[in-house]
């Protein structure tokens, strides 16, 4: 390829022709960002480039590159903002740029390798600025949704891409982030007031933010153990927060909202499959609140929320089968909290399961 190249550009330096190349690709994103099929292969061509030893080392020698890392600032002049100028119109729309592109190039990780570099690009450097932007801007949907919508994507294990090394704390260490943020996030929006149009200002952030916690409690890279045996209460508090946001809402809403109630639904199923204790340690008014939302699922005309719903209570039955039924009296706690809630409601099951 260089060889064909350099006797049809007469070019027989290779850094030269290398900086032709970047040129070139430089070119394509700016002028052909119509043509997916352009954009696609440039993207790739980029990427064959930047992830060879030799090549890699060899860019970051180029005028080019260099031009190009230098007028890279976004991030930069963000982090550099003040507090007190972080409410601005240009910090906004920066932010809203930013996170669209963020969660653009999340999208396109498939693999283990390439989400590797982007984990490692962003963690842990640029994820104070995630967590500052959701802070400063929790009251203004149009910065929220696509930051809340970035991180969304950024926990979900899709190809099994988030694979870490088993010695590695990378998994853990993303959850503890979906913590601060979720955490972040739950306790501003859930004191503002409602407006007007509260699916726009308060119920879509609530739901993305449900899909962020069930996607990271469902990835299957993080040892949950973990937190509880340090004492850690990332998994704990955010759980907390979520469940007072979903109580924030009443079910006819959940229910009237099509996103609202597929996100609701997905994170009670991972919830009773993996963190059933979770929900049988509630007190008795929130434990009956969320099993009858479970019935109302049930009784849905959307077949993947009522199997959503169906397994959940699959999974409650077979939790007092193993550990009530089957054994003598209930000794864990979870098991004599859920005798306690069948004591306080026997119809329970019944009900649920008509």
């Amino acid at each position: 390829l260089y060889a064909r190249l350099s006797e049809l550009l007469g070019l027989h330096d290779h850094l030269l022709l290398l900086n032709v190349i970047v040129g070139k690709i430089a070119t394509n994103l700016k002028c052909y960002t119509e043509s997916e099929q352009v954009i696609d292969h440039t993207l790739s061509l980029f990427l064959e480039l930047a992830s060879g030893y030799m090549t890699g080392k060899l860019l970051l020698k180029l005028d080019t590159v260099k031009f190009i890392i230098a007028n890279h600032t976004v991030f930069v002049s963000l982090e550099s903002t003040p507090d007190a100028v972080f409410r601005t119109d240009a910090v906004k729309y920066a932010l809203i740029g930013l996170m669209r592109d963020l969660r653009g190039i999340a999208m396109a990780t498939n693999s283990r390798r390439t989400y590797g570099l982007l984990f490692d690009w962003l963690y842990p450097a640029h994820m104070p600025l995630i967590l500052k932007g959701i802070t400063h801007w929790t009251d203004t949907p149009e910065v929220t949704t696509p930051l809340l919508k970035f991180m969304a994507e950024f926990v979900l294990n899709k190809a099994q891409r988030l694979t870490f090394d088993s010695s590695s704390p990378n998994g853990i260490l993303l959850f503890r982030e979906v913590s601060k943020l979720i955490v972040a996030y739950g306790t501003r929006i859930l004191s503002l007031p409602n407006p007007a149009d509260i699916y726009a200002f308060k119920y879509k952030g609530i739901w993305i933010s449900l899909t962020i916690l069930a996607r990271g409690l469902a990835g299957n890279y993080v040892n949950f153990g973990v937190f509880e045996l340090y004492g850690d209460r990332a998994l704990s508090d955010a759980l907390d927060i979520a469940l007072k946001m979903t109580l924030s809402i009443p079910l006819a809403d959940i229910l009237a909202f099509r996103k609202l109630t597929r996100a609701y639904f997905s994170f009670l199923e991972v919830l009773f499959n993996s963190h059933i204790n979770f929900i049988l340690n509630l007190d008795a008014a929130t434990f009956m609140h969320i099993v009858g939302s479970l019935e109302s699922g049930l009784k849905g005309l959307d077949i993947n929320i009522s199997s959503q719903c169906a397994a959940a209570v699959d999974n409650l039955a077979a939790f007092y089968f193993n550990n009530i039924t089957m054994g003598e009296a209930p000794t864990s706690p979870a098991s004599v909290k859920l005798a306690q809630h069948i004591a306080d409601c026997p119809s329970l099951f019944p009900q649920v399961s008509d």
